[in-house]
């Protein structure tokens, strides 16, 4: 008898240890924030992780559909030579890169599919620091130019937390 009281102890322990807290359900939301300094707009760190997620699926979307953007692990090693100019663009201006980038080497996607991967990819982040290099400009030709070249390569280095963005032009 001892022997079966305590088999059915442990078994309603175990159970119980796997269930949430009540305190937890009955609060609401407990979803993690960020509150921005210069402005009273709070942002859910969940939508965050969730564009970078969605942004993730569309790049690799664009990636089996052709030769010019793939992802690779995070601060991986990367072929660069010639000159290396580094860079910091928007997200309009990485979802501009992207539709053109989809307008020059991804004939088969349609127009209302290029739009919503490029807006989708750019929501990752509010800006990216771009690499680029293997350009066939001079140097003078990319200080003097208002948009970033899109020649040779661009490296997005942590593009998500795990990964490292290329694009070939």
């Amino acid at each position: 008898m001892k022997v079966y009281f305590f088999t059915l102890l442990f078994v309603l322990t175990s159970i119980c240890s796997c269930e949430e807290p009540q305190d937890n359900l009955e609060s609401g939301s407990n979803k993690p924030t960020l509150v921005a300094v210069d402005t009273n707009t709070t942002i859910e760190l969940n939508d965050l992780r969730d564009d970078q997620e969605k942004a993730q699926d569309v790049l690799n979307t664009i990636q089996v559909r052709g030769a010019n953007l793939y992802s690779t692990f995070a601060f991986s090693q990367h072929d660069c030579k010639g000159d290396i100019e580094t860079f910091t663009i928007s997200s309009k201006e990485f979802e501009a890169a992207l539709l053109d980038l989809m307008y020059r080497y991804y004939p088969t996607i349609d127009m209302q599919e290029k739009a919503y991967l490029a807006l989708t990819a750019s929501k990752a982040r509010y800006e990216y620091e771009v690499t680029s290099c293997n350009a066939d400009l001079k140097k003078s030709e990319y200080v003097d130019s208002l948009n970033p070249t899109r020649t040779g390569m661009w490296i997005i280095q942590t593009f998500t937390d795990q990964t490292d963005l290329i694009i070939l032009w």
